[in-house]
């Protein structure tokens, strides 16, 4: 047979090739796979879709169970930590035997004044020096000084409105932002402390004495960092 002429390579029509096919694999066979890419509906995919969420077995079903279990535990422990981080920032910030801010923990909520000015309108910052301290220092000793100052403070807490933040600039210096101030709030702090030092006045070995004061004070304003509004508080105490 010569393989040049038309005739010896007659093509094999699709008929004849599918017909090959499901006399090898079965009829019925052959019309599942030749309809499965022509007859496929959307109704289709959501029974198979719905197929995977119905196939869960109840072994499958309690491990998902025992997982979801274990969670709860995590997030339990998650909050604790959190709770933990929490207090321990807070005593960070707090003065090691004084009842009130540290100079860390006042200048994070100056910080955070001087970043809401426009919304507060007004504030301050106030130092005030416990002048008298350091003669009690060096008269009767570290405890009396300790003392001296955490009378102070607890003075001047009952003086400065609620709302209002002290701590401790170090030393016997004191810092107070004031929220919402009124004009004058040097002059103001200055005669209330006074006059509430005098009124509650310190027990040194059995004699009552009023401790002493300087205050000098700024008004705050947006950009204003820890240190100018020190320096500029210090200024106005030594005028």
């Amino acid at each position: 047979m010569e393989v040049n002429k038309p005739e010896a390579a007659a093509p094999v029509s699709r008929d004849q090739s599918r017909k090959k096919y499901r006399d090898i694999l079965g009829e019925d066979n052959e019309d599942q796979k030749d309809g499965a890419d022509d007859h496929r509906s959307e109704d289709d995919t959501v029974e198979i879709a719905g197929g995977f969420g119905a196939a869960i077995t109840p072994e499958v079903q309690q491990l998902l169970n025992d997982l979801a279990g274990e969670l709860e535990p995590l997030r339990a422990e998650i909050e604790r930590v959190r709770a933990r981080e929490k207090e321990q920032h807070t005593l960070m910030e707090h003065h090691s035997y004084l009842p009130v801010l540290n100079r860390q923990g006042l200048e994070h909520e100056m910080a955070r004044v001087v970043g809401h000015i426009q919304g507060l309108g007004a504030a301050a910052f106030v130092c005030v020096c416990v002048t008298s301290a350091e003669e009690l220092r060096q008269q009767y000793g570290r405890q009396v000084y300790e003392k001296a100052m955490a009378h102070a403070c607890e003075v001047l807490t009952s003086v400065v409105k609620p709302a209002d933040i002290v701590g401790s600039l170090g030393g016997h210096d004191l810092g107070v932002l004031a929220l919402a101030p009124n004009e004058d709030i040097v002059a103001t702090l200055a005669h209330d402390f006074r006059e509430a030092l005098g009124m509650n006045r310190f027990d040194r070995h059995g004699t009552a004495i009023v401790l002493e004061i300087a205050v000098g004070g700024v008004m705050l304003q947006r950009g204003h960092s820890f240190a100018v509004a020190m320096q500029a508080a210090d200024v106005d105490m030594l005028r």
